[in-house]
């Protein structure tokens, strides 16, 4: 089943199989590899040069993994701006994807006749990637030396037509910038390669993180936020399921986490050492709602000041005015509690019931990553 709903899947996808295909896989999967860069070279030669999406009326509006109505850039009484979107995680993502396939396939094939192909898309995919990170240090870079969540470049429709059957509607090629400071950036980071990431400089990369662990977007019991909260407004109507104060997806906030110490072990130096200390804190973060309740929760509002339910899970009626709950068994929580385990290096005694069930985590020595893991204790 083809899936046209989603921007990043594509992208995300092709990062991953890179770090983890043999050489005969690599061989077997390079048609595929190719029908799917082709599908993104065709859809940045359609978007201003970005991996974009225009939201499916029948489907999902929003594409990305905030897949919510507000999850997409709204303005400032929380309207969605109609156009074509290019978010800044998928950019990213999109620029590791053909990084790290160009770095594979010229280190799998010789440099020979037989395999010119593979190095013809390596070349196209070097070529790709820097203009693709150029593209996006201009113009997602905001007037506050800060960068955007997204880019909307925006419809414009003629005034003089009012039938909306023969209504003309071009799009701007001039964006919008969404300047809401979201977890985003953080997944920009964690899409790096060798810790080389899509954003030009180290001074860049410091701003991101501090931003990110600011006390309005952090909290060491809930994580990294999706969005800080001087981002989100009364006005806008936040929903509170990707939009809203406190707002936090566990799996972002590892991600995230994850990303700070790729960037941190990259830099090294005393820069890299602060930075590490911070990613470490952010990845213990991550990890606490689901020590706290016992679940592997999806998202939650983080409350503090509520002893009896601190990590409230997003609720919405249905149809029939029942109540339905953002669940509790979400696979990327899993995954991304069990990447928090393996850095902290806890995984090779793991009694997977017994810390599902938010029991204690002893202090271990971790295997391999070099960071202690703190005692934790459920709340």
């Amino acid at each position: 089943m083809i899936n046209s709903d989603s921007i990043d899947a594509t992208p995300r996808g092709l990062m991953e199989a890179a770090n983890t295909l043999t050489v005969e896989e690599v061989v077997e999967f390079f048609p595929r590899a190719t029908r799917a860069f082709d599908w993104m070279a065709n859809n940045m030669k359609d978007n201003f040069g970005f991996v974009a999406f225009q939201g499916n009326e029948h489907g999902l509006m929003n594409q990305d993994w905030m897949d919510s109505q507000q999850g997409r850039p709204i303005d400032s009484e929380g309207n969605i701006i109609k156009g074509t979107v290019a978010v800044s995680e998928v950019q990213a993502q999109s620029w590791a994807a053909m990084t790290r396939w160009a770095y594979v396939l010229r280190k799998t094939f010789a440099d020979s006749p037989e395999n010119k192909k593979y190095l013809d898309r390596a070349s196209e995919l070097e070529e790709m990637a820097g203009t693709l990170k150029t593209r996006f240090n201009e113009s997602f870079k905001t007037d506050d030396n800060y960068f955007a969540n997204a880019l909307v470049f925006p419809l414009i429709e003629d005034p003089l037509i009012e039938d909306p059957q023969t209504k003309k509607i071009t799009i701007s090629s001039t964006p919008i910038q969404d300047k809401r400071i979201s977890i985003n950036l953080g997944l920009a980071l964690e899409a790096d390669h060798f810790g080389e990431t899509i954003f030009a400089n180290d001074a860049d990369i410091k701003n991101v993180v501090n931003h990110l662990m600011s006390k309005t977007m952090f909290d060491e019991n809930a994580g990294i936020f999706d969005f800080d909260s001087r981002s989100v407004h009364d006005g806008q109507h936040p929903d509170g399921y990707h939009f809203g104060k406190n707002v936090c997806w566990t799996f972002a906030s590892v991600l995230a986490a994850e990303g700070i110490l790729k960037v941190a072990e990259k830099m090294g130096g005393k820069d890299g050492k602060a930075l590490k200390v911070l990613g470490e804190k952010a990845m213990l973060a991550s990890l606490m709602p689901v020590i706290n309740t016992g679940t592997f929760l999806e998202q939650f509002t983080y409350q503090p000041t509520n002893k009896d339910n601190p990590y409230r899970r997003h609720q919405h009626k249905t149809a029939s005015n029942e109540p339905v709950f953002s669940n509790t068994t979400q696979t990327w929580t899993i995954a991304a509690y069990l990447r928090g385990l393996a850095y902290f290096g806890v995984l090779n005694d793991l009694d997977y019931t017994k810390y599902a069930e938010g029991e204690e985590i002893a202090a271990r020595r971790p295997s391999r990553r070099g960071a202690q893991m703190p005692q934790v204790k459920t709340a």
